[in-house]
């Protein structure tokens, strides 16, 4: 009981400290974050929240070249990502009353230093492999086209080029569109001479809705292909950082969650029936737990009573 009434005194302390907070904001003409808005650098200067910002630093001193955040739904990750992304390309007057900027200047020094390429699969939810694919060309492409100057001035490979305006203009394949991410952080590179940061908000969702309406086993094998070519080994990446909700999506937990459930025969052994007794009570013997587990008819056989038993009848 006194646990229970201190964890409340607790709670209570907290939440007060809250409202206090709170409070204290409203005074000085802020105001709490607004609903249905995930853009951190536009509610930073209105709104007040809680300071975060020291997940930058250990994403620093990591040292990581890929990462992943698996949370819940409602639980802050883009939220998480829009920050990371307003440090890496955005305003340093944002950062400037933060935890992040206090750490030192070792950290100061990362603000502002690679260009971003954000991509976020919150609305792959169509029902057909055609449409989902569609709403994915129109994504990458859209966000190809925001690098369309790093594209057509700083990167002189025509064939990738050439690639990468299809996808720009949603006429690319889907063996075009899985290499897409890849070549664009390899231009981009290559024009700004700068590491690109790569972020996918809910990179599950597409996979997610996938294997809700039959079309699993595709859009895995294009989302395998197009994580792979973008994260894994790219020289031409700072740091790819994805958040979701799965912690991976594989086909093995997909079967063995779609097969309907079967009877499971009963277990068998072509060992003989052996009965082990251990500690005898109450006139019967305990079995041993190593031992398999004799059935009725073969315990009543081998039991001494009934061997006198039909010993007894064949005399007679």
């Amino acid at each position: 009981m006194s646990k229970r009434l201190s964890l409340k005194k607790i709670i209570a302390k907290n939440s007060k400290m809250q409202v206090r907070a709170g409070n204290a904001a409203r005074k000085e003409g802020l105001l709490p974050p607004p609903v249905g808005t995930s853009d951190w650098a536009r509610f930073s200067r209105d709104s007040y929240c809680v300071d975060k910002t020291l997940i930058l630093k250990a994403l620093i001193d990591s040292k990581s070249r890929v990462v992943l955040f698996t949370r819940p739904r409602r639980f802050g990750k883009t939220t998480m990502l829009k920050m990371i992304r307003a440090f890496y390309e955005g305003e340093a007057a944002l950062f400037h009353d933060t935890k992040i900027w206090a750490a030192g200047e070792k950290y100061q020094s990362e603000q502002g230093k690679h260009p971003v390429i954000f991509l976020s699969f919150k609305d792959i939810k169509q029902t057909t492999v055609e449409e989902a694919f569609a709403r994915l060309a129109a994504v990458i492409g859209d966000e190809v086209a925001r690098f369309a100057d790093c594209i057509e001035n700083g990167w002189g490979n025509g064939a990738k080029k050439w690639s990468l305006r299809k996808v720009m203009n949603r006429e690319g394949t889907k063996d075009e569109l899985s290499e897409s991410l890849g070549l664009l952080s390899e231009a981009v590179h290559a024009s700004t001479k700068k590491l690109p940061v790569i972020l996918i908000d809910e990179y599950d969702q597409p996979i997610t809705s996938a294997s809700t309406h039959g079309y699993y086993d595709e859009m895995c094998n294009f989302m395998r292909v197009f994580l792979s070519g973008a994260l894994k080994d790219n020289k031409h990446c700072h740091i790819g950082i994805m958040t979701g909700v799965l912690r991976r999506s594989s086909s093995r937990s997909r079967r063995s969650s779609s097969r309907p459930m079967r009877r499971i025969p009963p277990r068998t052994t072509s060992r003989p029936l052996r009965a082990t007794p251990v500690r005898k009570s109450m006139g019967r013997s305990m079995m041993s737990p190593s031992a398999p587990k004799a059935s009725r008819t073969s315990r009543r056989l081998a039991s001494p009573t009934s061997r006198t038993r039909s010993n007894s009848a064949r005399m007679s």
